[in-house]
């Protein structure tokens, strides 16, 4: 019996010591590694920049025609960047969220999980108790 509180006592210091701080570590590392995925700093940087560098040269001289068409190609293709890295980012916020919240919920959970394993265990035998006594079996 003496085995079993040493064991229980060991469990718990490590539980709420050491496993709190690897969950959390844990948790960072994920967060950091979301952030570095999505690269909010080149997104934000390089926002309004065409897709993929694409763009029309104006040409030499002044010919208006081929002026225009570079603009409207060029704005189309800033506009088109910068709705790729806008929808990008806000994913990748999204994504922060969840992991947020996530980790957090997560967090709870392992605080709560000795009491919520311990309950389950007791309802467990009492359900047991419960469906041996229903069918006529004699517990003890």
């Amino acid at each position: 019996m003496e085995a079993m509180v040493r064991l229980l006592q060991f469990y718990l210091g490590w539980h709420y010591r050491e496993g709190i701080r690897g969950y959390l570590a844990l948790w960072w590392t994920l967060l950091r590694a979301a952030f570095h995925f999505f690269s909010f700093p080149f997104l934000l940087r390089t926002l309004f920049q065409p897709l993929m560098r694409l763009q029309e040269e104006y040409g030499e001289g002044f010919d208006p025609s081929r002026w225009a068409q570079a603009f409207i190609i060029n704005t189309v293709m800033r506009a088109i960047g910068f709705l790729s890295r806008a929808g990008l980012l806000v994913v990748g916020l999204v994504v922060l969220l969840l992991l947020g919240v996530a980790g957090a919920l997560g967090f709870v959970l392992w605080l709560m999980w000795p009491m919520l394993l311990s309950a389950l265990i007791v309802g467990g035998f009492a359900l047991v108790g419960l469906g041996l006594r229903s069918w006529g079996v004699a517990a003890g």
